[in-house]
C-alpha cells in the first residue's frame, strides 16, 4: 500500500561549493537527518567546485601572492559556483566561508541562521580561498574550533547539522532539542539506560524513585556541576544561583549528591571562577 504522504516545503536549502560533493550528500542519508531531509525538511545541495574550474585543466587553486607555502583556491571558479545558485544574491540568503580564522560557530549562531531561506557554504581547502570572494559576496566566515582540518567540508556538515536539527519535525521529539547541551548555558545531564547494573556500576537510585520532581532537581544539579568541570569561563547566572538554592534546599535530593559535589554547588553560590 502507498502512501500520499504530502511532504513539507522546505525550511532551509543548504548549498555545500566542495570539490567532494559525495563526502557532503553521503551524510545526509542516515539517521534523523537522513529521515528529516528524505522528509523533505530541508535541502542538500553539493555543488562540484571542478566543475567551474578555469581552463582546459578546470584548476581551482593556484600559488599565493607575496610567496608562501601552500595553495589558494581560485576565485573565479568560487564565484562561478556562488551565482549558479538561484536566488543567491536575495535578502533571504546568506553565504558562509569556513576558515581557521572565522567567527566561532556556536549555537546562537545555528539559530541565526534558522532566518535564512538559502545557507551558501563555501568549503574552504589549503591555504584557503581568495579573500577577494568574501569582500565581493559579503560571506562570513566561520570556524568550529580553535584547530586546523584539512578542509572546510567537516565544518560546513557541522554547521547544517546542528542548524538543521532546529527546525521543528526534523528531529522526532522537538523536546529533546529544546533540552539539548548549548540551548541553555548549561550543559546537558547525564544518561542512563538499561541494564541497571553494568560491569559493577550502577543507575544512580534516585533515577529509579519515580518522584520526577526530585529526578529532575538532581539533573539540574549534575547540568550545573558539569558545565562548572567543563566550560571554564562559566559563571553562574542569577537564575543559576536560584536553583542552586533549590537543590541545596531539597535534603531529598542533596542525599543523592556527595559530599565534594554538594561542595562545588556551594562555592557557585558564592564564587565567580
Amino acid at each position: 500500500m502507498t502512501l500520499n504522504k504530502e511532504l513539507p516545503d522546505p525550511r532551509i536549502f543548504f548549498y555545500v561549493i566542495t570539490l567532494f560533493p559525495e563526502f557532503i550528500e553521503k551524510y545526509f542519508e542516515f539517521g534523523v537527518l537522513g529521515r528529516g531531509h528524505s522528509e523533505g525538511y530541508f535541502r542538500v545541495k553539493a555543488i562540484n567546485l571542478r566543475e567551474f574550474g578555469v581552463g582546459r585543466s578546470r584548476e581551482v587553486d593556484d600559488y599565493p601572492f607575496g610567496g608562501g607555502g601552500g595553495m589558494i583556491l581560485k576565485p573565479e571558479p568560487i564565484a562561478a559556483a556562488i551565482r549558479s545558485i538561484d536566488g543567491w544574491n536575495q535578502g533571504d540568503s546568506v553565504i558562509l566561508v569556513t576558515s581557521a580564522a572565522g567567527r566561532q560557530f556556536d549555537q546562537s549562531f545555528a539559530h541565526e541562521l534558522l532566518n535564512y531561506n538559502r545557507v551558501i557554504i563555501v568549503s574552504g581547502r589549503y591555504e584557503g580561498i581568495d579573500e577577494r570572494i568574501i569582500e565581493i559576496f559579503k560571506a562570513k566566515e566561520v570556524s568550529i574550533g580553535p584547530y586546523t582540518l584539512s578542509s572546510g567540508d567537516i565544518p560546513a556538515l557541522a554547521v547544517i547539522d546542528a542548524t538543521a536539527r532546529l527546525i521543528e519535525g526534523v528531529v522526532g521529539n522537538y523536546n529533546t532539542v529544546v533540552d539539548d547541551s548549548h540551548e541553555t548555558e548549561l550543559l546537558g545531564f547525564p544518561h542512563y539506560t538499561r541494564p541497571v547494573e553494568f560491569e559493577g556500576v550502577k543507575i544512580p537510585e534516585i533515577l529509579r524513585s519515580g518522584n520526577h520532581k526530585f529526578i529532575t532537581l538532581w539533573r539540574k544539579a549534575k547540568s550545573l556541576l558539569k558545565t562548572w568541570n567543563n566550560k571554564p569561563n562559566f559563571t553562574p547566572s542569577f537564575e543559576c544561583k536560584k536553583l542552586i538554592k533549590q537543590i541545596l534546599s531539597t535534603k531529598e535530593v542533596c542525599y543523592y549528591l556527595t559530599e565534594s559535589e554538594i561542595k562545588i554547588l556551594k562555592k557557585m553560590l558564592n564564587e565567580n571562577k
